[in-house]
């Protein structure tokens, strides 16, 4: 715990600034929020806003930057004496700490946003509530992804350096154009033994229990930090 504790002092003007920008984000989506409903007139349901864009876009800056940062720490920790047996699990504990600290600050823009609804936007109806997903069943295993992926990417950024940030960026680019296409594949009329593939993998995870799927993320996580591990047991300084 002494340890842990120590990384993340070493990173607390990284702690600061993610909230800071998950605030930041959270005064945005509210801001957009008030302009959809007093502005535009969109006054038929609401969405929590505020909470969804604190939410989203800080995964998305911990899933870039704590991946380039846990290199720096990782050379801080071993440059100054410490066991990679020992240091390497606690880099991860601590930024598995790390992680809850901004999911508990979401978590509690929920909670505001909840009393911003009872006194700007009283009577109109929730679209959708996202508080089902701060249960501690939803979060760690969650976190334990974040942490997963971060000590993958920090790992192979230490074995090849920065080109590591170029598959992540094709990677990013995969997800985000090629998931939609394909989701429209799946629902439209065409036929193929790709296209049939691809339906029965979908109806088999939605067939799946939500215990199943939790089980399987923090199986795919433990995976991650093992090759992570495997990766930076002998791994060197890199200055």
């Amino acid at each position: 715990m002494k340890e842990i504790k120590g990384i993340l002092y070493m990173q607390r003007d990284e702690i600061i600034v993610y909230l800071m920008l998950e605030t930041g984000f959270f005064l945005f989506g509210e801001i957009l929020l008030w302009v959809i409903v007093y502005v535009a007139g969109e006054k038929e349901s609401i969405l929590p806003l505020g909470t969804l864009v604190a939410l989203c876009m800080s995964g998305f800056i911990l899933a870039f930057g704590s991946g380039a940062s846990l290199p720096t720490c990782f050379n801080t920790a071993v440059g100054m004496g410490a066991a990679r047996k020992r240091s390497v699990p606690v880099i991860f504990g601590a930024y598995l700490v790390m992680d809850l600290i901004v999911a508990w600050a979401a978590c509690l823009f929920y909670h505001l946003e909840r009393w911003i609804f009872r006194l700007a936007y009283a009577g109109m109806p929730l679209e959708q509530d996202f508080g089902y997903i701060f249960r501690w069943k939803y979060l760690l295993p969650a976190c334990l992804a974040m942490v997963a992926w971060n000590a993958l990417v920090g790992a192979i950024f230490l074995k090849i350096g920065k080109v590591v940030f170029v598959f992540v960026y094709i990677l990013w680019m995969v997800v985000c154009i090629g998931v939609p296409r394909l989701e429209a594949l799946i629902q439209s009329t065409q036929d193929n033994v790709f296209l049939r593939l691809c339906r029965a993998t979908v109806d088999w995870v939605a067939g799946c229990s939500q215990a199943g799927i939790l089980a399987a993320v923090v199986a795919a996580s433990a995976v991650c930090m093992f090759f992570a591990w495997m990766l930076l047991r002998r791994q060197q300084v890199v200055s």
